[in-house]
């Protein structure tokens, strides 16, 4: 880049340049950095199920949830959970532990469905 000077003469604005350039390309490169390393420390997730299971009772049968998982990402943990209708929702403990069944406590009462959830430890 040139600049034209006061006294109609050209000079050159290299420095100035190069110095901006340099600037620009190592705050893109911190930049990248950060924006690499950042989603493997907070990441979550993992392949798991969680099924509403009846269970037989003396008297009327409840059901529980049932939840297991075969892979977690990273610091990651899982709960299984059975919605309940009338009802407080029943829970699994939270686990990391994988292929491993956990069950929650049984409740006699209609239910919407068993799911699971994933949290960063």
């Amino acid at each position: 880049m040139f600049v034209m000077g006061d006294d109609g003469g050209q000079r050159q604005g290299a420095p100035k340049r190069r110095a901006a350039c340099m600037a620009a390309t190592v705050g893109m490169m911190m930049a990248g950095l950060v924006a690499v390393s950042a989603p493997n420390a907070f990441a979550v997730g993992g392949n798991c199920t969680a099924v509403k299971e009846n269970v037989s009772l003396t008297g009327p049968d409840g059901s529980r949830v049932r939840a297991s998982c075969s892979s977690l990402q990273g610091d990651s943990k899982a709960q299984g959970s059975l919605d309940l209708v009338w009802a407080p929702d029943l829970y699994t403990a939270w686990f990391t532990a994988l292929n491993v069944t956990y069950r929650s406590d049984y409740d006699r009462g209609p239910s919407r469905g068993a799911s699971y959830a994933i949290a960063h430890v």
